[in-house]
């Protein structure tokens, strides 16, 4: 069979060394839980009587002084794989089906080794340091079936050396390797090691398990420890083993001190598995304002709260939290700190931090490595990038953009809300490699249109209660293009149409539309008691404005996703947009869409949908039913799988 040739692997034998008087009944009860019914176990012991006992057991029994002793008997005997148990231990069922895939998959596979509560440099949850038991309110079962369930797939770790109270010995290593060897105090440990060492010079692997667990049970009842792999030697075995393998003790070292080394990186793995992710978000930009960014992240933050996976969020602030954000933020699995970089070397480590925006000049991933593993930022769309008129002067955009470029290139992961946001990234060749970007849109159901609502004040004060009136709704940002709403409603009321127009949103200090939009009421000759701006919208009045408007205008020309039109369709209304980009993407169905940004496009659609009451109902049902396809619980989902992802990859540090 040439090397990394799937073929049948024969079925174990189990070899398990029993060398203390104390263990007979925790091994007696590993056989028992191991249930495998027809593999072979061979029980060795020096003790003809204890022999006798696991006899009555169905074992066979082979005298033996020690496990390398044992081993070499089973070979002999069968000449099959043979896992190797040197104590007392516990199991999940059908631990053997794994491991034995692996060396079924490839032929040049030595060892098997699985994670266990002590083992060396395999101890687990806590690395390089072994503990009496498994982790609180688990046992071996629970702790593997967390392993296999949890996150993504991941593949087996490469070892230096087997470690571990049970170890699968593949036949292919054993009958390349020979007879294996004991050191002069002849503990387990020893006997992995050079075997180890000995079929690693020979080219051959040797990997860990990533989906089981094994609990140990020692006899002597002192906690044990281990500052480094196999600080669990006894003396006289580690010279032994360091004469025999000079260079493998410092190498073992280094792999197991080594954050990035592949025992490191799965250990850190395993544990967010089993005990839960800790996720740091960056909740800078959670101000006095709601827009989409705000939205955006409370949702997001809000569904992953629903994740089994994630045990606790640390929202970082810097202001005191909006009343908009009181909810989210109050979830027991949410811990709101307020603290900036350099404080965060006072909190308790993260699994991961995420940056829901853009970077921005405020923003360096090396400081907020010093708070988690790894760091993800997103990318919400590129208009400021592209857009000069949005920044102070020429420098503030050209540091603006540098904080990108620097932001995604350092980043574990960037996230995009888009598919066409992905585009325009790769468009712009940000150093961001396509495994490190990843779409995953937002959600679309955070409004149920059965919010509190309450009607604007200014709208009563000017009498736009009693009119119909077109919501334009968002910040005026030139590309939100509000003067060419005017213009459309400038058109409409030329077509007899009477609506009113109502802006809401606030003000930008560089880029606003503010000017044109002064100048289109002039050149439209548009009544200024046609046109309500608000430039401060709570949530209520927002709610308000979405259900009792006529119909929605949105006619941006630049969007990462665009919420609006699925924000409206919640409180039944429709909405009138281009279809470009995201809009198109997530919303390709919709029944009346405007060609273009002119004032005849736009006031056609609006017509369209005035005019045909069983229309504007089929366009908000439209939305709705798009909506479907994107939830906050399938973002958190993503979310927390790309979390999972990036913590099975090396960190990205110079």
């Amino acid at each position: 069979m040439s090397p990394g040739t799937p073929g049948a692997a024969p079925c174990p034998v189990i070899a398990a060394m029993h060398v203390r008087a104390a263990e007979s009944d925790h091994m007696g009860i590993s056989l028992r839980a191991l249930n495998l019914l027809g593999v072979p176990v061979v029980v060795g012991s020096p003790d003809p009587a204890v022999l006798t006992r696991y006899e009555k057991l169905g074992c066979a029994v082979v005298i033996a002084q020690e496990i390398a002793e044992l081993v070499n008997a089973v070979w002999d005997e069968h000449s099959l794989p043979i896992l190797a148990v040197g104590d007392g231990i516990s199991t999940a069922k059908g631990i053997l089906g794994s491991a034995l895939r692996l060396l079924e998959e490839d032929v040049r596979v030595a060892s098997v080794s699985f994670f266990t509560n002590d083992g060396g440099y395999l101890s687990f949850p806590w690395r390089n340091r072994a503990s009496l038991r498994p982790p609180e309110g688990h046992d071996a079962e629970s702790v593997s079936r967390l392993l296999r369930d949890r996150g993504v797939p991941v593949p087996p770790t490469p070892i230096l050396t087997a470690a571990g109270p049970a170890v699968l010995l593949s036949s292919s290593a054993l009958g390349a390797v020979g007879e294996l060897a004991a050191g002069p105090e002849r503990s387990f440990n020893a006997v992995l090691a050079d075997f180890s060492a000995r079929a690693g010079d020979r080219g051959f692997l040797h990997l860990l398990d990533n989906t089981n667990y094994v609990v140990r049970h020692r006899s002597i009842l002192t906690e044990p420890s281990a500052e480094w792999p196999l600080d669990d030697l006894p003396s006289k075995d580690r010279h032994w083993f360091y004469l025999r393998h000079p260079q493998d003790l410092a190498v073992l070292q280094s792999d197991a001190e080594l954050p990035s080394s592949p025992i490191s990186i799965s250990h850190q793995l395993a544990r967010t598995k089993v005990q839960g992710l800790r996720i740091g978000v960056d909740g800078y930009d959670l101000g006095p304002h709601e827009m989409g960014t705000q939205v955006a992240v409370l949702a997001s933050v809000d569904a992953l709260t629903r994740v089994p996976e994630v045990r606790e969020i640390v929202m970082l602030l810097s202001s005191p939290i909006p009343p908009y954000a009181l909810d989210v933020l109050s979830h027991p699995k949410v811990k709101p700190e307020w603290v900036l970089p350099p404080g965060f070397a006072q909190l308790e480590r993260c699994d991961v931090v995420h940056r829901m925006a853009q970077p921005n000049p405020g923003f360096s991933v090396s400081a907020w490595r010093q708070l988690g593993d790894r760091v993800v930022v997103s990318m919400l769309d590129l208009i400021a990038y592209r857009v000069g008129a949005y920044h102070q002067d020429e420098d503030a955009w050209l540091t603006y953009r540098d904080a990108i470029r620097q932001g995604v290139s350092e980043a574990d992961a960037v996230t995009v809300i888009s598919e066409d946001v992905r585009v325009q990234v790769e468009l712009e060749r940000l150093p961001v490699e396509a495994e490190r970007l990843e779409a995953i849109p937002f959600g679309t159901e955070h409004l149920s249109g059965d919010e509190r609502i309450e009607i604007p004040a200014d709208l009563l004060d000017r009498g736009f209660l009693s009119r119909e009136f077109v919501l334009c709704i968002g910040t005026d940002y030139s590309h939100k293009n509000r003067d060419l709403a005017l213009a459309a409603m400038a058109e409409l009321r030329r077509r007899g149409r009477d609506h009113a127009l109502v802006m809401a949103g606030p003000a930008v200090p560089h880029g606003s539309s503010r000017v044109a939009e002064n100048w289109q009421q002039i050149r439209s000759d548009v009544s200024p008691a046609d046109v309500l701006i608000l430039p401060e919208v709570p949530s209520p009045e927002r709610n308000w404005l979405l259900k009792h408007a006529s119909a929605v205008l949105y006619p941006s020309s630049a969007e990462g996703f665009g919420l609006v039109p699925y924000e409206a369709a919640r409180f039944g209304t429709p909405t009138v947009f281009v279809g470009f980009g995201p809009l198109r993407e997530l919303a390709p169905d919709m029944p009346v869409r405007a060609p273009n940004w002119s004032s005849a496009a736009l006031a056609d659609a609006l017509d369209q949908l005035f005019g045909d009451p069983d229309l504007a109902r089929r366009q908000v049902a439209t939305a709705l039913e798009a909506g479907t396809t994107y939830t906050w619980s399938a973002t958190a989902r993503r979310l927390a799988n790309l979390y999972y992802r990036v913590l099975s990859m090396p960190a990205r540090r110079s």
